[in-house]
């Protein structure tokens, strides 16, 4: 399901994945699909990072 592609005026590689709602341009280096780049394009919620020692608590 994922269709190669790149964008050379702008110089950023991306990918088409597909999914139950259409087409959306991954970053091509990025390590998920479809349903994972909608939330980050639509819920940038404050900005803000986790901390390195949250991180390695969760892990």
């Amino acid at each position: 399901m994922t269709d190669a592609a790149g964008d050379t005026s702008g110089g950023t590689e991306y990918r088409i994945e597909h999914d139950s709602m259409g087409e959306v341009r991954v970053p091509a280096h990025a390590k998920w699909r479809a349903q994972t780049q909608r939330a980050v394009e639509n819920f940038p919620v404050s900005g803000q990072r986790l901390e390195r020692a949250h991180i390695e608590a969760l892990a």
